[in-house]
């Protein structure tokens, strides 16, 4: 699968993830169309662990709620997001008119969108949720794994033994072995050549996703 064969809507969410991953974040990113299909807001996750200058409630699906013109806020509204939304944020997009949500990856640790029918509030929202297919979840998953280890003040291969990480291996525990292989090995670089990286596609931050 070829980066430029991706829609739109997931060239601008890997792009926006690759720009927060670059900035010291997390790669997460998210777009938000109008009924037409129209780019009405994108953003990249912008908490920097270890900066003063961000907070923890910077996430990509918060930034670019905030950015949605308030006219826009009147119709319905599809989000895509690289990663299944928190709790802070699956309630921000219950507020908002997001009537479809597209996601890349499953959040083990943190993906909240269970809570779809929690309560009474959330269930008349009839969000239409959805998930992308098992390669962009192998990619994304395999991407915030490394970045979580490689993050300020990280200890890259201590930090793959906690249990964030152990939350990870409940859904993608290849995904974890070839991560930790790849620290182990001092791999700085992502290489379409390398055959750690085989299948789970690491040259997504060339630019390109291969199968």
């Amino acid at each position: 699968m070829q980066y430029k064969n991706l829609s739109y809507e997931w060239q601008v969410c890997f792009g926006m993830a690759r720009s927060a991953f670059e900035h010291g974040s997390l790669p997460i990113g998210c777009l938000i169309v109008d009924k037409d299909g129209k780019d009405i807001a994108h953003a990249s996750a912008a908490m920097v662990y270890g900066s003063k200058k961000t907070n923890m409630t910077q996430h990509a699906e918060i930034e670019a709620l905030a950015k949605i013109p308030v006219p826009e806020l009147e119709q319905r509204l599809t989000m895509y997001s690289t990663v299944e939304p928190c709790p802070m944020c699956f309630g921000a997009i219950n507020v908002a008119r997001i009537s479809e949500l597209h996601y890349a990856t499953r959040d083990p640790w943190a993906g909240s969108t269970d809570l779809v029918d929690g309560n009474w509030y959330m269930r008349r929202k009839h969000i239409e949720i959805k998930r992308a297919g098992m390669e962009f979840e192998r990619i994304m998953a395999s991407w915030l794994l490394y970045a979580w280890s490689k993050k300020p003040g990280g200890d890259g291969l201590q930090d793959m033994e906690n249990e964030f990480v152990e939350r990870w291996k409940l859904i993608v525990p290849d995904v974890v072995i070839v991560v930790h292989r790849i620290l182990a090995a001092k791999i700085e670089s992502y290489s379409r050549d390398t055959e750690l990286f085989g299948a789970l596609n690491h040259s997504v931050l060339e630019g390109e996703i291969h199968d």
